[in-house]
């Protein structure tokens, strides 16, 4: 009778556990305010995979932590082959990355130097964008249980823009 309630004890810790938040990425702070530049590159591209630490992950989905968003930005996330390693920068995705992956189903190395997950920020009217981080959806392995679950990771980050970018440039 002791070894069928420790046996459930057990498997509802684990059940728990697997869906407790994971905390694989290092924590979500700092921050950054940024006016568009007038020289047409209208792309902020915003490091948020940044870890002290490695593991492998499978990634599940991004989400932006959207504050305001009054210039009606488009918001992406992908997987980064690292080119160049920026904290942020304006330079067009093929200086800063090697290549790029969608992010749901990727199996993705934590503090990896050779990858990591991009957020691309374009506004496409005058306003302001601000976040704060990312929230990323994602599966760990057996070491972990296989937990799942959200982290939010990334900085705070505010965009200003007076111009509009065209709809069909990037």
């Amino acid at each position: 009778m002791v070894a069928i309630v420790l046996v459930i004890l057990t498997g509802v810790g684990a059940l728990i556990y697997r869906s407790s938040e994971p905390t694989a990425f290092d924590s979500f702070g700092n921050g950054m305010a940024m006016r568009l530049p007038e020289d047409g590159s209208r792309t902020l591209l915003v490091d948020v995979g940044y870890a002290s630490s490695t593991e492998t992950v499978t990634l599940r989905s991004a989400r932006a932590a959207v504050v305001q968003n009054t210039a009606n930005a488009d918001i992406e996330f992908f997987v980064c082959g690292i080119r160049q390693r920026v904290g942020a920068s304006f330079d067009p995705v093929e200086q800063v990355c090697s290549g790029t992956t969608a992010i749901g189903g990727h199996r993705f190395v934590i503090g990896s130097e050779k990858e990591t997950v991009m957020m691309a920020v374009t506004p496409r009217r005058a306003g302001q964008v601000v976040l704060r981080g990312a929230i990323i959806e994602y599966a760990r392995g057996a070491r972990h249980l296989w937990q799942t679950g959200e982290e939010r990771i990334g900085p705070v980050v505010r965009i200003e823009t007076k111009q509009a970018r065209p709809a069909d440039s990037r």
